[in-house]
């Protein structure tokens, strides 16, 4: 986790980026933002990273 997260600010601190809103899914309350740099999604890169994991991945014990 604090790798992720320092690469994150890492990654916010590089320059101007987009932020887009959508809706929760279904039953979800929060609106989702999804921030993105030349198109390409903070999330996405986090991922490819293997820094995080996919939204629609199954929760999983930390401890496996």
């Amino acid at each position: 986790g604090f790798v992720a997260k320092v690469r994150l600010r890492d990654m916010l601190n590089a320059g101007t980026f987009d932020v887009a809103s959508s809706a929760g899914a279904s039953g979800q309350a929060m609106e989702r933002k999804r921030l993105s740099r030349s198109g390409v999604s903070f999330a996405d890169q986090l991922v490819r990273e293997g820094l995080a994991r996919p939204a629609s991945a199954k929760n999983q014990s930390w401890c496996g």
